[in-house]
């Protein structure tokens, strides 16, 4: 669903993907962003006209990208019609401003380096330049959840978190709870069902993130 003439304030979700796409160069991690941005209220999804709300979408709907390269909302959970007969648009307003505040992130934080790339920055005091390597997403090695523990829930967890994050655990929120994050991986498992399996349990969610933030606290540089 292209912009309209008479419509200049919204765009399809796929232009709002686009624009998206052309800042980060990787699908998976625009379109997780997209659904982030929604979720959080950043951006405003309407539905035939209405706003939609972040707290139904985050339970009933996502955005997917189809085999032909094109983003689309997806239901998630049985709507009174099919989710192709909806008029989905984005404000085009609040996609700039995204893409405008990721932008000036990327310029201005340390983090915009490619992950796993060796850069040289300048510590605050001193001028002193310090090597500094920056990981992507941990392995369920790294995350001490390997070998027997890393049975097939786990690694569909560490999958789909990978997935949701586009492979840069740094786009996930330090604020991410066990339950948010089986919300967000239950909402997408629809997707999967061809993989079999069953939606990872809480406590295995649970254990996921408590080893993932040991994991990125072990990151942060230490303290001079």
């Amino acid at each position: 669903m292209a912009r309209t003439d008479d419509d200049p304030s919204t765009i399809s979700v796929d232009d709002a993907y686009g624009m998206l796409l052309r800042h980060f160069g990787r699908p998976a991690k625009a379109c997780a962003r997209l659904e982030a941005a929604i979720r959080e209220n950043d951006v405003r999804l309407l539905c035939d006209g209405a706003v939609v709300r972040p707290g139904f979408f985050a339970t009933h709907l996502c955005v997917d990208v189809e085999p032909d390269g094109r983003a689309a909302v997806k239901a998630t959970r049985a709507l009174e019609r099919p989710e192709s007969s909806y008029d989905w648009r984005i404000e085009l307003r609040e996609v700039e401003e995204l893409v405008a505040a990721l932008q000036s992130a990327s310029v201005l934080a340390p983090s915009s380096v490619p992950a796993g790339d060796v850069t040289a920055t300048e510590a605050a005091a001193g001028g002193a330049v310090t090597d500094v390597v920056v990981p992507a997403f941990p392995t369920l090695e790294e995350l001490g959840l390997e070998g027997q523990r890393a049975r097939p829930q786990m690694k569909a967890v560490w999958e789909m978190t990978r997935e949701i994050c586009g492979g840069d655990a740094r786009d996930l929120s330090e604020n991410l709870s066990a339950s948010k994050l089986r919300q967000m991986i239950k909402a997408r498992f629809p997707h999967r069902r061809s993989e079999g399996g069953e939606v990872p349990s809480p406590d295995v969610c649970e254990e996921f993130m408590r080893a993932l933030r040991i994991w990125r606290a072990q990151q942060q540089p230490p303290e001079t």
